[in-house]
């Protein structure tokens, strides 16, 4: 999928950075054009430099003296960089004049247009911006709301077919710089403290005169509060030829970046403005917004009294100090609706935004073949193992692109049991482009078609029959590619002979499903621990799934009771919870703060337990680690939560070679026993910043969405075959 944005001012900037951040995690082909329309080297630069977003592929040049000449040739431009790139969506944004020259090129070379910030309406249609408005919202395709008032005003103009309320993209950006950006010399260098200032920004061309600059300036002076003034270079050229008075308490300083803008808006005690992405800026850090404007497009901020427009027959002044005197109401607004107006929500709106995207391409793009799919020699799926888990993660992603069916029945994950019936084994009833099966080689060598295959080759001929080979990691790959005798015999569960490896192998990962990308209150946490050890403690590890003979007992164990003989004044406890592995493995100890759970737990529930936990523990210390299961690891990631466990590779490509909490798979018994309890000491003693640790979890984790990796597999399949 390649996607266009057209950008030409100011504020389109703010609102394309996070979503071209995301463009580019999500790998996907983004074209940028400048129109030029608001365009001053230094301050284009300086913008793509502080929001670290790629500089645009395209910048136009601002040829025509008037509006109507300046839309002509963008529309020529726009043109011609379509005709070759040629795109599948085309983006504008908000209202400018770039924003109308995008769209109608979109519409006339049948480009499919994508409008964010639509349904935006201030009703008075002198507003250049407002035809601009009215004009793309009409002839888009994919109408992106950025309030839920813009979704009732398009559905009052009988515009009501692709429209979705996502949210506002600058206060995504906005709320991540304040998140990540303190630094405040910009108040240092203007003798400025929090709160003791009011932060003014002006720019149209009705508050920019000289009568009206010289009545701002006057009125403005009687307040008792200095004044910083940001000033436009043109805003200034007025103030200098026409030698205005400017006020003591009024402090004129340069165009300022969008990092010390946020700074300013932060600090500052109130805030006066003419622009349109400042009132919902000032909306969201709770400052007072004056709007030096008789209508506007964000009526949210108004109805609380955090916004309200200026009464231009009232001295500035005056006005002012009346609205100061006004107690901001709390907001009526559904804040799980508006969640990005929750500073303690995290923004997910470009993530929404490329939810949208992808949707659309998959339905209108993608040709959708048929799998037949089947896990071992089980007739119906459940997430009750591992393994199962594990297939179950791929089948969704192979169905965001894909047909399947698994045992001859249709895969529908809305259903309980995914819609599936419990029935025999059965070889395929039709024909079906790929047939997908684990460790059961008498259905999958009697297929007709492609044959993929995951899992062990339990008989010889399952790997050289198949057509493709799917591994669950990198180094599990590397070692099918590279294969030997000596991987056959120490894998102890290969036929000694050696076996002949397909040309096409591929790795798929196990993808996370977004619930665990949720957090739970510490209610909640409280409620689940109390499940899982049926005791408030200090310090919990937890392990779930599959327990090992070889690490737990030998390692884990008396690392962990070295450490309550250390700490026996704190509460630690270390659970074990799920099935036993085929080693009939019985674990013996009279630690009283070891618990052994063989139930099991719901996995619909399992991030729940993971986030109630501090330490989450996995691995076996086994030659066939590396063929990359998941045990909770990536889960774990996700969750926040650290993992402990052994220095495999595929553990390296999941957690990072530099990753402080492992142990060395090679290690004799007593180094791994002290390595342990060395990571468990430090953990204790906050030696390591369990913080940084945890973010950069989660940061890896996002490699491994069901979207990402659907996307890999198809990608990889496709390419493979064709």
């Amino acid at each position: 999928m390649k996607i266009l944005s057209v950008i030409g001012t100011r504020p389109q900037f703010l609102k394309l950075a996070p979503l071209s951040k995301k463009f580019e995690e999500e790998k996907i082909n983004h074209i940028v054009v400048h129109t030029g329309q608001h365009y001053d080297k230094e301050m284009s630069e300086d913008i793509f430099r502080v929001l670290k977003i790629k500089e645009p592929d395209y910048l136009l040049e601002k040829i025509g003296s008037t509006s109507i000449q300046s839309l002509g040739d963008m529309m020529n431009k726009i043109e011609e960089i379509c005709l070759k790139e040629k795109p599948d969506k085309l983006i504008v944004f908000g209202d400018c004049d770039s924003t109308i020259a995008g769209a109608i090129v979109a519409r006339k070379l049948k480009i499919y247009l994508i409008h964010i910030e639509a349904g935006m309406r201030s009703y008075n249609k002198d507003m250049p911006e407002e035809i601009n408005r009215l004009m793309t919202d009409h002839i888009s395709d994919l109408l992106l709301c950025s309030t839920q008032d813009s979704v009732e005003k398009l559905k009052a103009e009988n515009i009501t077919n692709n429209v979705h309320f996502v949210g506002n993209l600058q206060l995504e950006l906005l709320k991540n710089v304040c998140d990540t950006y303190h630094d405040t010399t910009i108040l240092n260098e203007n003798n400025l403290t929090e709160n003791n200032f009011a932060l003014m920004t002006i720019h149209r061309e009705y508050n920019t005169n000289k009568e009206m600059l010289e009545k701002i300036f006057l009125e403005l002076e009687k307040l008792d509060i200095d004044i910083v003034f940001p000033i436009h270079p043109r805003t200034n050229n007025i103030v200098n030829t026409n030698n205005i008075n400017i006020p003591k308490n009024l402090n004129l300083i340069k165009p300022v970046d969008y990092l010390n803008m946020s700074i300013l808006e932060r600090n500052c005690k109130f805030i006066i403005t003419d622009s349109g992405g400042v009132q919902p800026e000032a909306w969201y850090l709770r400052k007072k917004c004056i709007i030096m404007r008789s209508e506007t497009e964000w009526i949210e901020p108004l109805v609380n009294n955090n916004n309200i427009l200026y009464d231009y027959n009232t001295p500035l002044n005056e006005f002012i100090n009346d609205f100061l005197e006004v107690k901001i109401e709390k907001d009526t607004i559904d804040y799980n609706i508006c969640s990005h107006h929750d500073r303690h929500i995290v923004c997910n709106i470009s993530k929404n935004i490329i939810f949208k995207l992808d949707t659309l391409y998959m339905e209108k793009k993608v040709v959708r073949k048929t799998i037949y799919f089947l896990h071992c020699r089980t007739p119906i799926i459940k997430p009750i193992s591992g393994d199962q888990i594990t297939e179950i993660s791929i089948m969704k992603c192979l169905s965001l692109y894909y047909d399947v069916y698994y045992n001859n029945q249709l895969i529908d994950f809305n259903k309980p049991n995914f819609g599936l019936t419990e029935t025999k084994v059965q070889l395929p009833n039709k024909k079906y482009d790929y047939y997908w099966t684990r460790n059961n080689d008498d259905v999958l060598l009697n297929c007709p078609g492609i044959k993929i295959r995951c899992g062990a080759p339990y008989t010889e001929n399952s790997y050289n029959k198949s057509d493709i080979i799917v591994c669950y990691s990198k180094s599990w790959e590397e070692k099918l590619n590279n294969y030997n005798n000596k991987y056959v015999e120490s894998a102890n569960l290969y036929p000694k002979s050696k076996i002949i490896i397909p040309k096409n192998t591929m790795t798929v990962y196990q993808s996370i499903e977004s619930r665990f990308f949720d957090r739970i209150t510490n209610s909640e946490k409280a409620n689940y621990r109390n499940k899982m050890v049926g005791t408030n403690c200090d310090f919990l590890i937890a392990h779930f799934g599959r327990i090992s003979s070889s690490c737990y007992p030998t390692h884990l164990l008396p690392a962990f009771n070295k450490l309550c003989k250390r700490h026996h004044n704190k509460n630690l406890k270390l659970l074990f919870c799920g099935k036993f592995c085929h080693f009939k493995l019985d674990i013996q100890t009279n630690n009283p703060n070891v618990i052994i759970n063989k139930i099991g737990i719901d996995h619909e529930d399992i991030h729940k337990y993971i986030q109630s936990c501090d330490l989450i523990t996995s691995d076996y210390n086994s030659p066939t680690a590396d063929w990359g299961g998941c045990m909770h690891i990536l889960e774990s990631m996700a969750c926040g939560v650290p993992v402990l466990c052994g220095n495999f590779d595929v553990r390296k490509e999941q957690l990072g070679d530099d990753y402080p909490f492992f142990w060395d798979k090679n290690g004799k018994d007593n180094l791994i026993i002290q390595q342990i309890l060395t990571i468990l000491e430090n953990i204790l003693s906050k030696k390591i910043d369990i913080t940084c640790v945890c973010e950069d979890l989660v940061k890896r984790s996002k490699n491994y969405t069901t979207k990402i990796v659907a996307k890999n597999i198809y990608n990889n399949l496709e390419n493979m075959l064709f």
